[in-house]
């Protein structure tokens, strides 16, 4: 049996789907597809690295604490898709609609971006 390894490295952050087929000696042809979905986590810079989020975990609202509140705020679910989008931070925020899970808060003004999991 001979192995191979494949490294694939996304151009761009999101979801997509990989197809890999191969061929055995017999002709026989196996596929196999796999999703995945990525995100920036953990990206910190000056103004943005006061952004904090709790209690963590959270049960329906979640207290957001930031000087400087005239901020975008953008929360993606653990699947990587945008469920809320504000023009400024709020003290709190209402998660209650959504199902308990990973939830990702991006803060960004300018080129200054936080992202935090909760």
């Amino acid at each position: 049996m001979s192995k191979v390894l494949l490294t694939l490295r996304p151009k761009s952050y999101g979801e997509a789907t990989i197809e890999i087929s191969a061929k055995d000696p017999a002709e026989n042809i196996t596929v196999a597809k796999f999703k995945y979905s990525s995100l920036i986590v953990g990206v910190e810079t000056s103004s943005a690295a006061s952004f904090q989020v709790f209690p963590n975990p959270f049960n329906s609202i979640v207290v957001l604490n930031h000087r400087e509140r005239n901020q975008k705020l953008i929360v993606y679910n653990a699947m990587g898709q945008q469920i809320k989008l504000c023009d400024y931070i709020p003290e709190e925020m209402d998660l209650s609609s959504h199902p308990a899970g990973l939830y990702i808060f991006k803060t960004s003004q300018g080129e200054m971006v936080k992202v935090l999991k909760l």
